[in-house]
């Protein structure tokens, strides 16, 4: 697979957080549904630039525009209001 560098000191791969955190396979899937639409791999993608909140765009379940990314995406449907429930809740 491909493992892209940390953007910063102290950030973590969203996925092998959600892990860590202990969340059940079907949340783990969801999740993934939420991270590939947003198009995001790491917290540092979806929070300020201190790390310390998360970005409105994100919060709202909507990519940041003013992101770029040369990652080739999948085709990721948004996915239900209760998924993005799932990812905002761990992360704070």
């Amino acid at each position: 697979f491909l493992e892209l560098p940390l953007a910063r000191e102290n950030d973590q791969y969203l996925m092998i957080l959600f892990q860590q955190l202990g969340v059940s396979q079907t949340e783990m899937q969801q999740l993934n549904y939420g991270r590939l639409f947003l198009q995001v791999t790491t917290v540092s993608d979806i929070t300020t630039g201190d790390g310390t909140q998360i970005l409105e765009s994100a919060a709202k379940g909507g990519r940041c525009k003013s992101r770029t990314s040369n990652i080739e995406w999948p085709n990721q449907p948004q996915p239900s209001e209760n998924s993005g429930r799932h990812g905002d809740r761990l992360l704070r």
